[in-house]
């Protein structure tokens, strides 16, 4: 797998992620590290559920 198409791998999961954490109406935060999102996601993501 390119770099590349990492990158746009992890895009598409946060994405979806995030999507499905709000259509399921689960309150969330994205927490430090997050500049550049969702286009650059350089390792983990740390985020907190309520």
């Amino acid at each position: 797998m390119t770099p590349a198409n990492v990158d746009a791998v992890r895009k598409r999961m946060f994405l979806d992620f995030c999507a499905a954490l709000e259509t399921n109406g689960i309150p969330y935060v994205i927490l430090s590290g997050y500049q550049g999102y969702p286009d650059r996601i350089d390792s983990d993501i740390d985020f907190m559920l309520d």
